[in-house]
């Protein structure tokens, strides 16, 4: 009994000092992704994956590498970040930036709909932010004038066909 005792008494040492090296790992790859974030792409990337890797369960190295996904134009990965953002995100605050990123990526990709969800989702998390609301309002004009396109589209789409199958009609009268 006492060696059960003795052995996770080790054990949850072995754990914590690993749980300690795990989260100062974390802190200096998030540090050094931070200062190269303004000039230096390449290794502000390379530290945030870095902190990510170390330490799953931290939003702050996820929302940081994707919002500069964001500002360098490659929405596809901004978007993948942004949904483990608000998978990780913990409060209200964090789920909110985390949502309102996220739709703003989805605007850039004119995924209109997606973006209309996304910002729901943070005004649920903060009701009184007025740029996700402007911005919400901005995707549903989206999202209605990719429908009445996408309308036109499967109405033009019928036209085509009535007037292949009045021609085929035509067709058949003339060689009766």
């Amino acid at each position: 009994m006492k060696n059960n005792i003795l052995f996770c008494f080790f054990i949850s040492i072995i754990a914590s000092q690993n749980i300690y090296a795990q989260s100062e790992n974390y802190a200096r790859f998030y540090n050094k992704g931070n200062k190269f974030i303004e000039n230096n792409f390449e290794e502000a990337e390379k530290n945030f994956r870095v902190a990510i890797d170390d330490s799953l369960s931290d939003l702050r190295a996820t929302f940081n590498l994707s919002n500069k996904y964001y500002s360098e134009g490659l929405y596809d990965e901004a978007i993948s970040r942004q949904i483990e953002s608000t998978k990780l995100a913990k409060n209200k605050f964090e789920k909110h930036k985390s949502f309102h990123n996220l739709g703003n990526s989805f605007m850039k990709k004119e995924m209109c709909s997606e973006a209309v969800l996304a910002y729901k989702s943070a005004l649920r998390n903060d009701p009184s932010d007025n740029d996700t609301r402007y911005n919400l309002a901005l995707a549903k004009m989206c999202e209605e004038e990719q429908q009445n396109d996408d309308q036109n589209k499967d109405n033009e789409n019928k036209d085509d066909q009535n007037k292949d199958n009045e021609n085929k009609d035509d067709q058949n009268k003339d060689n009766e």
